[in-house]
């Protein structure tokens, strides 16, 4: 995460695996690069492996953390090219307020090539291993600077819901919707960035991923899963009322 941006996802439902080959999956008319490190790495750390990440059986693409043995695993891919300034959005089929608290799903920009801050942009459905937190977050990096950074409920947005990220040359616009039927849509959160930290996109990639707060198990000993059945972009060009201010 076709309208602007757009990505279906489905918590918690049953699946028959198509695994990823070669650690590549076309998806929404996109490639993508799926995570294989057995050995494991950051965040977390966390062991990621490939076949966490696969097609369901109409197509969806779905994200799982899961046992194996004694060890969890966890779920990782993006997009095999940078797509820029434009909107990036998300709709979620199912409700993330039931997600474990140490598990951590990311809809994120990433540059590996531009420490310390990463050009990351982040909505991410995370309690971090906290019941009582509220679960919703944007970010823009640095996340130890208080302005930057906003909470919301999970909650709030029920089986059905739409995340969006609009990036600018002088701003970055966050948002979630929760979805009926019909059409029926309501701003449950909003949080905006204008200042001159905002990162240019150079070579930064759209992430998935779906991970355990420090390597930690679920809290509820269960496996976790977040299907996803749609992905779109909106180019900067595309948005003309939307260029600056």
């Amino acid at each position: 995460m076709m309208r602007p941006l757009i990505l279906s996802i489905v918590i918690f439902g049953a699946a028959m695996d198509t695994p990823a080959e070669d650690f590549r999956l076309d998806f929404g008319g996109y490639q993508w690069q799926v995570s294989d490190a057995p050995a494991g790495k950051s965040p977390g750390p966390n062991i990621f492996l490939s076949r966490n990440v696969y097609l369901d059986a109409r197509g969806r693409l779905v994200l799982q953390i899961r046992r194996e043995g004694d060890s969890w695993s966890s779920a990782e891919l993006r997009l095999a090219r940078p797509l820029g300034y434009g909107r990036y959005e998300i709709t979620v089929e199912g409700d993330p307020a039931k997600l474990d608290p140490q598990s951590v799903f990311g809809f994120f920009t990433y540059d590996h090539s531009a420490p310390p801050l990463y050009r990351e942009l982040d909505i991410e459905f995370a309690r971090w291993g906290d019941p009582e937190h509220p679960g919703g977050n944007y970010t823009v990096q640095p996340y130890t600077l208080a302005e930057n950074t906003k909470s919301f409920s999970l909650a709030l947005l029920g089986i059905r819901s739409l995340h969006r990220i609009d990036w600018f040359p002088d701003r970055v616009e966050f948002s979630s919707h929760a979805l009926g039927r019909g059409g029926w849509e309501r701003e449950v959160s909003r949080f905006s960035r204008s200042e001159l930290s905002i990162p240019d996109p150079d070579l930064a990639q759209l992430h998935l991923n779906f991970w355990l707060f420090r390597g930690l198990p679920p809290l509820g000993g269960e496996a976790q899963r977040v299907r996803i059945s749609d992905f779109s972009f909106t180019p900067l060009s595309d948005l003309p009322e939307k260029q600056g201010r």
